[in-house]
């Protein structure tokens, strides 16, 4: 058995950890995890702790997160012991202080290499209460069946000098967990939580069928400007805004939580999809180096598309607002130029140094596996209602046969086709994914709208400066110039900050107004880059360029409103 007894330190905001283990060879080698499931960036976790010590033989640090003792006495109890240093408020990472605490056990942990045994994880300091999905040995210990099961468990931890809520709830006889941490935690409206939580989870559970957890748990993080989640196996980490969770005196949704929703219900949905059905290269996860796989468009883009059908499904988002958060999910990535240029099966082999790593060039060139994997999600499931299947079944069936048979859990990298039950729609699709031809997708698209009866219409509220320049602004400054627009042919790039038009100042308001009065003509622009004034002549086409619409359900095919009728099955 391995033993790891962690002692937090808040004021130092450090977790001092020892591990105890009885090697059955003289030598034993130990990793620091350099990524976390999930998250497909190399973090280098082992430059967060101080170095090991142990109480016999000799530690050497091999290489950049390997370490070996040598010299040891076979069967005699190995101690080493370390610092794992937490100041850092992330889904993967580790955060410490007084008031709370949260730790991803790849930023904390050294695992034994070559040798594996059930893990007992002991917490010392009971000013704080750890909240952990392990099977709990009394109120400060937990047990894991392995290191893998260990690495994939977040700890949170609260105190009575800080706030927090824990929400109880039982869904399908499955105990359900939410802990919430941070400011606003104490003032939520639990009633309102607790219903949506509940309907979203019966509905998640209801899709599968069964549970591949015995229990699950939420850590759920609140604090300005948060946002994001992380998958575990039977955990997830949420993280959101102070001010977008109802509050206790609220009686109806506020816009945000609509978000947190569907973050929520996308973290639970992981715990299926790529934490218990997984590319091959992840069976078991290598963690100390990348992972690759032709195939996270499966796992994150199938969940991105379901992340807001299931909200819908459990009643919590009317259709209005399950087309509205597809339209804006799906628009953001058909309007980028990366779309028609880096294909699905690339984008997700590179996202070790694409998708994590983004520069200005990145919107041109290189296409987000989640955004794009959820369109040819919803393409594909329009394909396959229209012969007589869904989506729904194909992932439900392979989650089934993987009950029955743990090897099925495995996906052959650029294997998923062959579960569709339609050979042309198999062979049709796997095209999609492997090109990037602008014509192909264009035309599954329309094929897709047209067989649920669906429409775009044009957002009337889209920014001038978008419609007629291929601008996107975030203020003042240039998020993204289309190669297509006139802004980008007279040499404005991400980064840039317009100080003025035409001789005036410029504020938000002024530019979207002097770009729709100049329609035709000319605008004169001054910006600043790296701290230089510049300027630039800018034509105002009187024709805006084409862009993505709202989806609407005017006039449903037999096939739409079966969608909407599975989408919708709480109504």
């Amino acid at each position: 058995m391995f033993r790891y007894t962690v002692t937090p330190d808040p004021h130092a905001h450090l977790l001092r950890v020892s591990l105890e283990l009885t090697p059955p060879q003289d030598a034993v080698t130990l990793h620091m995890p350099s990524w976390t499931s999930g998250s497909y960036l190399i973090r280098d976790y082992a430059g967060r702790i101080r170095g090991p010590r142990s109480n016999t033989g000799t530690l050497v640090q091999t290489d950049k997160c390997h370490w070996t003792v040598s010299g040891l006495t076979p069967g005699a109890t190995l101690r080493i012991e370390w610092e794992a240093f937490t100041y850092s408020v992330g889904i993967h990472d580790a955060w410490l202080d007084d008031i709370r605490g949260f730790y991803n056990p790849a930023a904390v942990l050294l695992i034994p290499e070559g040798i594996d045994a059930p893990c007992l994880l002991d917490f010392s300091d009971c000013r704080f209460v750890p909240h952990c999905s392990l099977e709990p040995i009394g109120t400060h210990s937990f047990a894991a069946s392995c290191t893998q099961e260990l690495l994939d468990a977040p700890v949170t931890f609260t105190s009575a000098k800080g706030e927090h809520c824990i929400l109880n709830l039982s869904v399908c006889g499955i105990p359900h967990t939410l802990v919430f941490t941070g400011p606003g935690s104490s003032t939520l409206n639990k009633d309102l939580i607790l219903q949506d939580a509940q309907a979203i989870l019966k509905t998640v559970l209801d899709f599968w069928g069964a549970a591949p957890f015995r229990q699950y748990l939420f850590h759920i993080q609140i604090g300005p400007r948060l946002y994001g989640g992380l998958e575990h196996e039977a955990s997830c980490v949420l993280q959101t805004d102070t001010l977008a969770l109802p509050g206790a005196s609220e009686s109806s949704r506020p816009k945000d939580y609509e978000d947190f929703l569907t973050v929520f219900a996308h973290e639970y949905f992981h715990a299926w999809l790529v934490k218990h059905l997984r590319p091959a290269s992840f069976l078991p996860y290598k963690l100390e180096r990348e992972c690759h796989t032709h195939d996270l468009w499966v796992f994150e883009g199938f969940t991105t598309y379901y992340e807001n059908v299931l909200p819908f499904r459990a009643g919590v988002l009317d259709e209005d607002k399950l087309l509205s958060l597809t339209s804006a999910r799906f628009n953001r990535v058909r309007e980028r130029e990366d779309f028609h240029v880096e294909s699905l099966s690339d984008a997700s082999f590179n996202a070790w140094t694409h998708l994590y790593k983004q520069t200005p060039d990145s919107a041109y060139c290189q296409a987000s596996y989640y955004g794009k994997g959820a369109v040819l999600a919803f393409m594909l499931d329009a394909a396959l209602r229209k012969a007589g299947f869904s989506l729904d079944e194909v992932l439900k069936t392979w989650f089934h046969e993987a009950l029955a048979d743990p090897q099925a859990r495995s996906l052959p990298d650029g294997g998923f086709f062959e579960r569709i039950p339609v050979a042309s729609i198999a062979e049709r699709f796997k095209k999609l994914v492997t090109s990037s031809d602008r014509t192909l997708w264009e035309n599954e698209w329309r094929c897709a709208l047209s067989t649920l009866g669906m429409s775009e219409e044009a957002d009337k509220n889209t920014p001038a400066s978008r419609m007629h320049l291929g601008l996107q602004l975030d203020g003042l400054r240039v998020r993204y110039a289309e190669s297509r627009g006139s802004a980008y042919a007279a040499g404005l790039f991400a980064g840039d900050e317009i100080i003025a038009v035409n001789g005036l100042r410029a504020d938000a308001a002024t530019i979207e107004r002097m770009i729709t009065q100049a329609k035709g003509s000319t605008l004169h622009i001054h910006y600043f880059r790296e701290h230089l004034l510049r300027s630039a002549e800018i034509e105002v086409p009187v024709n805006p360029l084409p862009q993505p619409g709202t989806l609407k359900i005017k006039s449903p095919t037999e096939f739409g409103r079966a969608w909407i009728r599975s989408s919708n099955r709480q109504a």
